[in-house]
């Protein structure tokens, strides 16, 4: 198996730039189907040390969505938990990002935090068309164009 080189290429080189630079300052880090497998050492080490510098770390969340055994992920990713700050979901349905979208880190940080948790009121239903999930997203984008504009506060409730 040859060695992947992660800067050669123009495009993959930003996109790691473009990981590199929200996962050191990143709250949430939601990983899809990555194991972190040790032949990839570059790939790996590129986020372990991104995530080392993140100075959220301490608080922040890892959720890991992936069928593989949980303590094969948790070999894997164990230098990234700080504690017991990690999920592991073999299905999107049961993230915080499904389970309150566009409000992750809000109804994280309520949860953590303020010790606030909020009740899961919007849970990303099924769609069958984009057109249908941009239409029930837009209350929520509405939302944030009010909080920018005037402070208003969300209207999740709180459990």
């Amino acid at each position: 198996m040859r060695e992947k080189n992660y800067r050669d290429d123009p495009f993959i080189a930003n996109e790691w730039e473009v990981l590199e630079s929200f996962l050191c300052r990143a709250y949430l880090f939601t990983i899809f189907g990555y194991s972190a497998p040790t032949s990839d050492i570059d790939a790996v080490s590129l986020l372990k040390d991104t995530w080392q510098r993140n100075p959220l770390k301490e608080v922040a969340q890892i959720d890991l969505i992936n069928t593989a055994p949980s303590k094969t992920l948790e070999e894997s990713w164990n230098e990234f938990f700080v504690r017991d700050h990690y999920g592991i979901h073999t299905e999107f349905r049961t993230t915080r990002l499904a389970r309150f979208p566009r409000r992750t880190c809000d109804a994280f940080a309520a949860a953590t935090l303020l010790c606030e948790p909020w009740a899961e009121s919007r849970p990303l239903p099924e769609f069958q068309a984009l057109e249908e999930l941009q239409r029930w997203a837009q209350p929520l984008v509405d939302e944030e164009v009010a909080y920018r504009e005037n402070g208003s506060p969300f209207s999740c409730t709180k459990g």
